[in-house]
């Protein structure tokens, strides 16, 4: 039986910050059937999250928007008082 390992660890595998000692623990963990179920609930639970917080495109291309005028006011305020 394998022991299960914690999220946090999996968590410090995937951005590539754990430890030589936990590296080889985790690879090894991985490497079993519950290790590789795990690491798929794992991975499902975080695309689900990051469905759940994507942007409405429209509010993108609002913002975008606003952001563009604003360069463009700054490009006009900065050759109006000779910065550019």
């Amino acid at each position: 039986m394998t022991v299960r390992i914690t999220e946090l660890l999996l968590d410090k595998y995937l951005s590539d910050s754990c430890s030589k000692e936990e590296l080889k623990f985790v690879e090894e963990y991985l490497s079993s059937i519950e290790g590789k179920q795990h690491l798929d609930q794992y991975l499902d639970r975080a695309w689900e999250n990051v469905l759940k917080e994507r942007v409405d495109e429209t509010v993108l291309e609002v913002c975008r928007k606003m952001f563009l005028e604003e360069v463009e006011r700054e490009k006009h305020m900065e050759d109006r008082n000779g910065k550019r």
